[in-house]
């Protein structure tokens, strides 16, 4: 949970809302600047379609509890 409540204060910053279409159109990551040319499959790659995060962050925040669970 506090990777989710992590994720919430970063989306919630003015700046990172304004990078979105910067991010998208030069296929990076809204929260870190890195690339986001690679992802693990359809589901991550709908996912940066719709948020601008990356593989890494995805993984990083989304994920962070089901890999905890496995």
């Amino acid at each position: 949970m506090e990777k989710l409540e992590e994720l919430i204060r970063i989306l919630s910053a003015p700046a990172i809302r304004a990078r979105h279409s910067k991010a998208m159109s030069t296929r990076t990551c809204k929260i870190c600047d890195g690339p986001a040319l690679r992802f693990r499959d359809a589901v991550s790659l709908f996912e940066y379609r719709v948020s601008a995060i990356c593989q890494e962050c995805q993984d990083k925040y989304l994920y962070a509890e089901d890999r905890r669970a496995s």
